[in-house]
């Protein structure tokens, strides 16, 4: 990963915006975004406006001083309060421990309340290796225990030899199983899931396959965006690929008020480029971050901790 060889973190980049309204050329801004939830349907999708943000190296340094209210990428943060920062807990990588990397600051004021002046912060830890144990752990978070079919109350850890789907707790229990009529069924159980995991492994291919085409279109209205902004309640991420998508319950509710958060954001693996990441195996990369802040943006001094899912290209755990 190539630095800052100044500062020591990533290069200085400005952020500047565009919407269709400005520039006809690279609009990307009313669009139909693939579905936030997949659990979630409607009947009518309604379209919403989206800026894009490009990098471009600064003019002169003075620009990016948090008194112009800059939107940058890499160097040094520009504290919106230079005197209320966030806590050293905040500044911390949960794994190895080690100072978070100041990665993108985005200047988003609001026209409601008092909060005129409202800037977003994002750190990540530069490590691989700690992105990677994030997703183990989300992953493991999310598997359940798959039970004796036969009691329904203890792992079954044994697994059916024959149809290798039912699942058994003992030999006792499979025994059990097996005398009240799964000898019979298991043939036809066996088959029917044969074919149910073809029919369903199409689909999914398909899923896939359309996902990425609808992405890579819409990215290609505008190639070198690296940064797409829409605080709306209709706003939805734009994902690039299938697997680890949040569900709803992945999204916390605000820490301080208790409501629910939104897309507010997200962050394109373009940047990397203009950071000069190289493609090696324990590259930083990811296929998208997706910040989501409280849609009330609650009122108070200081900095407020929002959430962020890092989606990566492959979600091989390490």
């Amino acid at each position: 990963m190539e630095f800052d060889a100044n500062e020591g973190k990533f290069k200085t980049l400005r952020i500047s915006s565009l919407d269709e309204e400005e520039d006809d050329e690279a609009q990307v801004d009313e669009i139909d975004d693939p579905d936030l939830y997949n659990d979630e349907d409607e009947d009518d999708e309604e379209r919403v406006l989206v800026t894009l943000g490009f990098v471009e190296k600064p003019k002169n340094k003075w620009s990016l001083l948090r008194h112009y209210f800059p939107s940058k990428a890499g160097g040094t943060s520009a504290w919106l309060d230079p005197i209320n920062l966030p806590s050293e807990k905040a500044n911390i990588c949960d794994f190895c421990s080690e100072p978070l990397q100041f990665l993108l600051q985005v200047y988003a004021p609001l026209s409601e309340g008092s909060t005129f002046h409202r800037t977003l912060f994002v750190f990540m830890c530069p490590s691989m290796t700690c992105l990677l144990r994030d997703q183990h752990d989300i992953l493991r978070s999310h598997a359940e225990a798959k039970l004796c079919n036969w009691c329904g109350t203890w792992k079954g850890d044994k697994v059916c030899s024959s149809c290798c789907e039912a699942r058994y707790c003992s030999g006792k229990h499979q025994a059990a199983h097996w005398r009240s009529g799964l000898r019979i069924g298991c043939t036809q159980l066996h088959t029917s899931l044969e074919m149910s995991k073809s029919v369903s492994g199409n689909r999914v291919d398909e899923s896939v396959k359309s996902l990425m085409d609808d992405f890579a279109e819409i990215i290609s209205r505008a190639p070198e965006q690296v940064l797409r902004y829409c605080r709306s309640a209709k706003a939805k991420a734009l994902w690039p690929v299938y697997s680890g998508q949040p569900s709803r319950s992945d999204i916390p509710a605000c820490n301080y008020c208790g409501g629910t958060r939104g897309v507010d954001f997200q962050v394109l693996p373009q940047l990397l480029y203009y950071f000069g990441v190289q493609n090696d195996v324990d590259s930083l990369d990811w296929a998208t971050i997706v910040v989501y802040t409280c849609e009330a943006s609650c009122i108070g001094e200081g900095y407020k901790e929002e959430f962020a899912w890092v989606q990566l290209a492959s979600q091989s755990a390490p």
